[in-house]
């Protein structure tokens, strides 16, 4: 082989490789030990503060599939989890590129297809009553699109859960959405049920840096609109969906009083699980058995429920009572 076809050759060898890096789906979820993501957190106009999200260490096994561990934390101060994420999350990644881990309360289920095109949609779990569906928990690809971060456009790919009563449907009661940057991995966290928005601040990939991961909110006195901090995180109901009854959690940063008010799709009160009640600063949970304020069971559907400090309304989320 003379010089010059040696160097055609690897001028295509170069061109192959760089294309083949380039159309490599599993850059929409980083993977190497290591890598880190920071993020701005916020709970409504109460609460805010920064999250950082660790790749402790990756693995593959003889079938090619590729295993990874991630630790999360705050750090106003420091301390784990750090919600909407887990302290400890656990994902496989398949030779299909599909995602493996948590969605909701689903554990084991195809998070994320990153070679799915836009539209498409999957089921995570069916639900049956006596042998008969009742709904499905679903994920779909929203959007696939561009969007410009720290001066570079990166292609973007939204995915949504939700439940559905037929596998169909393409929207239904909102858990909540992700969006990947390919070679970022996760840049937003929101929506629907889930109990605070997370957006990318920088990260760390492969020993790059993206982005800003210095100037953190240390104090909430720091914060620039000087917000306090909320006085409450209401967690989302567990089982959910449920069937006869199920536990509201919430944390209180102060003593207060508290009410909780269960409410239809409609807005009427159906049952006041907590009336006015002092509570002191700590961690609680209470249980609601799917009746009303006359003992009666309630039907299927979709209810709210809604936390209130000395008579004023908190915070709110939903829920599903499937019989």
């Amino acid at each position: 082989m003379n010089k010059i076809n040696f160097a055609l050759v690897l001028v295509i060898i170069i061109i192959n490789n760089y294309y083949a890096q380039q159309n490599d789906n599993r850059k929409y979820f980083p993977h190497a030990d290591g890598d880190m993501w920071e993020f701005f957190y916020s709970d409504g106009p109460m609460y805010v503060d920064t999250a950082q999200v660790f790749n402790r260490y990756d693995s593959t096994d003889a079938n090619r599939n590729i295993y990874v561990t991630q630790t999360s934390r705050y750090i106003n101060p420091i301390q784990i989890p750090a919600i909407p994420f887990s302290d400890t999350m656990s994902f496989k990644i398949d030779t299909l590129n599909q995602v493996w881990g948590r969605v909701h309360e689903l554990e084991n289920v195809i998070a994320f297809k990153l070679d799915a095109e836009q539209g498409e949609q999957w089921i995570l779990k069916t639900y049956y009553d006596n042998g008969e569906v009742m709904g499905y928990e679903m994920a779909r690809v929203g959007l696939i699109y561009e969007q410009n971060l720290w001066g570079v456009n990166y292609s973007i790919m939204n995915t949504f859960y939700y439940f559905a009563s037929d596998s169909t449907d393409t929207t239904g009661l909102s858990r909540y959405g992700v969006d990947l940057a390919k070679g970022i991995g996760i840049i937003w966290h929101g929506g629907g049920e889930s109990p605070g928005i997370m957006e990318i601040k920088g990260a760390v990939i492969n020993g790059i840096l993206y982005g800003d991961t210095t100037n953190v909110i240390t104090a909430v006195e720091n914060n620039k609109d000087n917000i306090l901090p909320s006085i409450l995180e209401l967690k989302q109901n567990y089982p959910n969906p449920f069937n006869a009854g199920t536990n509201i959690g919430f944390f209180l940063f102060q003593n207060t009083n508290v009410s909780i008010i269960i409410y239809n799709s409609n807005g009427e009160e159906v049952n006041k699980i907590i009336d006015d009640k002092y509570y002191s600063k700590g961690e609680y949970s209470v249980y609601w058995n799917g009746k009303n304020m006359q003992g009666q069971d309630v039907s299927s559907g979709i209810y709210f429920y809604s936390f209130f400090q000395n008579s004023k309304p908190i915070k709110t989320k939903s829920m599903l009572l499937l019989k």
